[in-house]
């Protein structure tokens, strides 16, 4: 599932080559997909934020902000930061100087060992005319979600 904000709805086609994209979810219901997401990727946003207060597991992507002083609180979340790419001006670099594959072997490195050790898998968005839930939200407890 990929969430855009106002900011990335011009590239809503092209992140659907990914996965589901989706633009308009309440505050609750993004805190129940963050809850039950067995990872989580984003950057220096609310939503990483919010993902760090509800101990989601994943990355966070900092360019040219300082992850010293505006990371996500939370255990769950690894800070990513690539000053290898070229040399940093100012506080950081672009993020579009990031490449993908060292996010996502840092997202591997973090997550596999707990995804295999709980047999996790993915939750699922669902809507009607009137509601949208989660459901199949992974538990570690076993409990409802």
């Amino acid at each position: 599932l990929v969430l855009i904000g106002p900011a990335e709805s011009g590239e809503a086609a092209a992140w659907r080559d990914v996965g589901s994209v989706e633009n308009s979810l309440t505050l609750g219901l993004l805190a129940s997909l963050l809850q039950c997401a067995t990872a989580y990727v984003g950057n220096d946003s609310g939503v990483s934020h919010l993902a760090g207060a509800l101990d989601a597991r994943g990355v966070v992507v900092f360019g040219p902000t300082r992850p010293e002083q505006w990371r996500p609180l939370g255990a769950g979340l690894q800070v990513f930061r690539n000053r290898n790419s070229c040399p940093p001006t100012g506080d950081g670099i672009a993020l579009d100087e990031i490449p993908p594959e060292q996010v996502v072997n840092q997202l591997r490195a973090f997550i596999e060992p707990c995804s295999r050790s709980r047999g996790l898998s993915a939750p699922r968005l669902e809507r009607s005319r009137t509601s949208e839930s989660v459901t199949e939200c992974p538990r570690d407890d076993g409990g409802p979600p």
